[in-house]
């Protein structure tokens, strides 16, 4: 199976602009361990101008998803932790819904090989490589989101903006 790292776009720039972030969900919270404290639904104040784009995906503060990529991590049946955040540009009128996602993360080490990123799966993951769709591993020392093909192609046939995808190869050890 093929594995992309799936990304922001560099020169995508003109995404919403999150103004109290730090006050609905603060850093501490969205992790695993403590992500049950993060209320259910949650109402972000953005700046935002007639041209905002608004992406598949965000990556900071946090990663947040689109309704459409949500729907294809529910259809391929991935578990994974989601709360609703519902961005509200008052100036505009503006409303846009995404879900704060805390994605599973898996152990690794990367290696490059003939230019191409490479990275070796290890450890105890649960759920062998195969069957997963979409998760995160950490390539020299930033968590990067990881999803299949299938998943990829899935998404792009959805009119995906604001994101790129970039090859990697993996082995589970």
């Amino acid at each position: 199976m093929k594995y992309f790292i799936l990304e922001p776009d560099e020169d995508f720039c003109d995404g919403p602009l999150m103004e109290n972030w730090k006050e609905t969900f603060p850093p501490s919270l969205v992790c695993k361990e403590h992500f049950h404290k993060v209320p259910e639904r949650n109402i972000i104040s953005i700046s935002a101008t007639k041209d905002t784009i608004f992406p598949a995906m965000l990556m900071s503060p946090h990663i947040l998803i689109s309704e459409m990529v949500k729907s294809v991590i529910d259809m391929y049946g991935d578990e994974i932790m989601a709360k609703d955040v519902v961005m509200v540009d008052s100036a505009r009128g503006k409303i846009e819904r995404y879900f704060l996602t805390v994605l599973p993360e898996l152990s690794g080490e990367i290696e490059t090989l003939e230019q191409k990123r490479s990275a070796v799966i290890w450890g105890n993951t649960g759920v062998p490589l195969k069957y997963r769709n979409i998760f995160i591993i950490k390539l020299k020392e930033q968590r990067k989101i990881v999803v299949n093909l299938d998943f990829a192609e899935s998404i792009l046939r959805r009119n995906a903006q604001g994101i790129c995808l970039e090859e990697i190869k993996l082995k589970e050890v």
